[in-house]
């Protein structure tokens, strides 16, 4: 059973580290969308609360306030970053490769809590673990450790020693781990199919931890699995897909959930669009799987696109924006601002 895993990581291997490679370069291209917006159905709208203009540009992705910074991943310099509330740089942790402390290209920033931020490298199957100093906002290494099962593709933190992994290929849905690596328990079965390019693709999901459940997304196939915790164990107790999806076919696909946040009890998802709406949206769902409605983010008059990440428990978002370029074929920064939001 283990030489039969080994092998068909190795041949997929390619094609697994495209997961870390598209959700790094979700805003790089268009997607073929399904889906329709009712304007009846909109709960909530963001009303822009301050405008930060950062010393350092880049393509920030997963974007979390701790304390008085600004933690984010910058996909221009490949590195985290923390930065002030004014937009200045105070701490860089920036270390490229596959060696101890590293990161290569396939790193993903999922989560900042209590003081740490969590990394996952898909190329070396690893979590990173920064410590933030909360007076002086610097990132420093801590700890490291290896995944055993499948490719890391997401993480989310339950409880300061249960780190929840999702991982494509694996044997479980949701795997449990401990802080320092040791594999706990895993969470609803997978069952073993033949191992296509499009399978390992749409096992790839992203799990969101809420005070009373999870969400268990795939980021290719907008499906919604929400589970609900009976007895301190998360349960499945509905599927939904999501309002808006990336329509199936074509290699190397287009990601169909780019976000998802708890908030309140329940949760947000921030998705692709189709070429024709005017706004960015965010769907809202219940911690039960209830579809309660659309956010409006923002009105699409002279920008194309926005990527939207939490910010805080206090119902703020926040974004960069960009345009689409019809000669290079790719979404560029409008600016060098970082837009922060409240849901109202």
């Amino acid at each position: 059973m283990l030489s039969s895993t080994i092998n068909a990581l190795k041949r997929f291997y390619p094609i697994v580290l495209l997961i870390g490679l598209m959700m790094t370069q979700s805003c790089s291209q268009k997607a073929d969308v399904l889906g329709h917006f009712d304007k009846k159905m909109v709960k909530g709208k963001c009303v822009q609360q301050q405008i930060i203009t950062l010393s350092e540009p880049g393509f920030l992705t997963n974007i979390f306030l701790y304390d008085q910074y600004i933690i984010a991943q910058n996909r221009t310099s490949r590195s985290i970053v923390s930065y002030s509330m004014e937009g200045d740089v105070v701490s860089e942790y920036h270390k490229p490769g596959t060696g101890p402390g590293e990161m290569s290209e396939y790193s993903n920033l999922w989560v900042v809590k209590q003081g740490k931020a969590y990394i996952t490298d898909s190329r070396s199957n690893k979590v990173i673990l920064l410590t933030i100093d909360p007076q002086k906002g610097e990132l420093v290494f801590e700890d490291e450790f290896y995944i055993d099962s499948g490719q890391i593709v997401s993480l989310d933190v339950c409880a300061p020693d249960r780190l929840f992994v999702t991982s494509a290929m694996s044997d479980y849905k949701i795997s449990e781990y401990d802080q320092k690596g040791k594999f706990v328990i895993g969470y609803e079965k997978v069952k073993k199919t033949k191992m296509t390019p499009a399978k390992v693709m749409e096992s790839a999901y992203r799990v969101t931890i809420s005070p009373k459940g999870a969400l268990n997304s795939g980021i290719f196939n907008g499906e919604l699995e929400f589970y609900t915790f009976e007895n301190n164990i998360p349960e499945l107790i509905s599927t939904k897909r999501a309002a808006y999806y990336v329509k199936k076919g074509g290699m190397p696909p287009r990601p169909s959930v780019l976000m998802t946040t708890s908030y309140n009890e329940g949760y947000l998802i921030s998705n692709s669009l189709p070429d024709e709406e005017n706004a960015s949206l965010l769907e809202a769902y219940t911690q039960h799987g209830e579809f309660e409605g659309f956010v409006v983010v923002e009105d699409q008059k002279d920008v194309d696109v926005v990527l939207v990440y939490p910010f805080g428990n206090d119902g703020l978002i926040a974004y960069q924006q960009y345009i689409w370029d019809e000669k290079q074929e790719k979404f560029n920064l409008i600016n060098n601002e970082l837009v922060i939001s409240e849901i109202q």
